[in-house]
């Protein structure tokens, strides 16, 4: 699992601690409420990539969650970051098997591909549940927040929000990555050959 990464973005990595938003914290640590954020910032030429894990027990934590790691971004920088966007977010709960047959069973993963293969920074998809049927919605939005705004009314819980930009295929792998740290921290896999702290 630790093998060297060939990314065409810089990345900046702060997923190996979690930042707890939870409205109850409780000392256990619950998949579904484990989000994966990725942030895009603009610096002099060009843009790099933040990812951050926060853990968040509903929609006005979640909120919260994103608007302190945008925060945190800015105090942690020498320079002046005047443009951060969240453009990449996904819940752990898309790693969980029941949740990926219900994906491949409705044909998502391919309508989401089509979406998102076509480079548009402006267009985002977003994954929700709502009343147990997991919907695909398709926006045009300024950054991933205002994507996630725009779903809310169309979905009981986010799973995910993706920018139709070719950094979203390694936000995922980084996503899978970091998913894998959870399970061994919550348990659920042998932590033999990762490092989890």
């Amino acid at each position: 699992m630790n093998q060297q990464l060939d990314l065409r973005y810089s990345h900046f990595d702060c997923s190996r601690i979690f930042r707890d938003v939870r409205s109850k914290p409780l000392p256990e640590i619950e998949q579904e409420q484990c989000y994966f954020l990725g942030y895009r910032i603009a610096i002099a030429h060009g843009y790099r990539y933040h990812h951050a894990l926060i853990l968040a027990d509903g929609h006005d934590s979640l909120i919260k969650g994103v608007k302190g790691e945008y925060k945190a971004i800015q105090e942690r920088s020498s320079e002046s970051l005047s443009n951060i966007a969240l453009v990449f977010m996904r819940n752990m709960a898309m790693q969980d098997h029941e949740m990926n047959m219900t994906i491949a069973d409705s044909n998502i993963q391919a309508e989401t591909e089509k979406i998102l293969n076509k480079r548009d920074d402006n267009q985002f998809t977003v994954l929700g549940l709502q009343e147990d049927v997991v919907r695909l919605m398709s926006t045009n939005a300024s950054d991933a927040l205002n994507a996630i705004q725009l779903a809310r009314s169309q979905s009981d819980k986010l799973l995910e929000v993706c920018q139709a930009h070719p950094v979203t295929k390694e936000f995922d792998v980084l996503f899978k990555l970091a998913a894998h740290r959870i399970k061994c921290l919550i348990g659920s896999t042998p932590a033999e050959d990762f490092l989890v702290h």
